[in-house]
């Protein structure tokens, strides 16, 4: 039973509820006895992973109604907190939100804007931030084109060499103190390498590590 509810309270992102443990066990012990508890613990994990509790996200909130709103109810702290996690992070609440959850706190709209803070400094949002823009951009689609190499030497490096300059550059962006639209209209300097140092009419140098270099007004992008 503790192994249930200790996996079950990672996977479903909320305390197993004591009917899901009574019909868990159950599972465990058909695969206990058809084998051994190997196979019992291997039937309990599969029933969790198929649940929907690990599947999707719920926002069905608690049993207490909003007052003055009929049909309103407030999410619990472990929705709030899967709520958090996936919009910043794209990821199921890590341990300090999830012992937020626990204690019941995310019912404050400052302690949500606590943890909303605290998330989005995380190197998993950022993360997230770099793969939003560059869908937003097509990074994805335009340097995936191919060029002919008679034409366009070493062209296949220079698409990979441009992506990570691009993703460098949002990284760059977001730990500054000003990571606004504006602040990335007015950036001046780029993470270039040897590969794109003259597309940027930078200074060449050897090497395929980026560095920050200062880039001609005209070549700002």
């Amino acid at each position: 039973a503790t192994f249930i509810s200790t996996l079950g309270r990672t996977l479903y992102r909320q305390p197993v509820s004591p009917d899901q443990l009574v019909r868990l066990k159950g599972i465990f012990a058909i695969g206990k006895e058809l084998s051994d508890t190997a196979e019992g613990i291997k039937y309990a994990v599969k029933a969790m992973l198929q649940s929907p509790m690990f599947l999707y996200r719920t926002e069905v909130g608690s049993a207490s109604v909003i007052a003055g709103q009929s049909t309103a109810v407030s999410l619990t702290s472990f929705e709030v907190a899967s709520l958090l996690s996936f919009l910043v992070t794209d990821a199921p609440p890590d341990a300090e939100l999830s012992k937020a959850a626990d204690a019941d706190e995310l019912k404050s709209i400052l302690q949500i804007q606590k943890q909303f803070a605290r998330l989005n400094k995380t190197s998993a949002a950022a993360e997230k931030n770099v793969a939003f823009l560059e869908a937003l951009f097509g990074v994805n689609a335009i340097l995936a084109s191919t060029k002919d190499e008679n034409l366009f030497p070493n062209s296949a490096a220079i698409q990979a060499a441009l992506k990570e300059s691009f993703r460098a550059d949002v990284r760059y962006l977001l730990k500054s103190a000003d990571a606004s639209w504006s602040a990335a209209m007015r950036l001046s300097s780029y993470a270039v390498n040897s590969l794109t140092a003259s597309i940027f009419e930078t200074d060449k140098f050897d090497g395929t590590d980026f560095v920050r270099k200062e880039v001609p007004t005209s070549q700002r992008r």
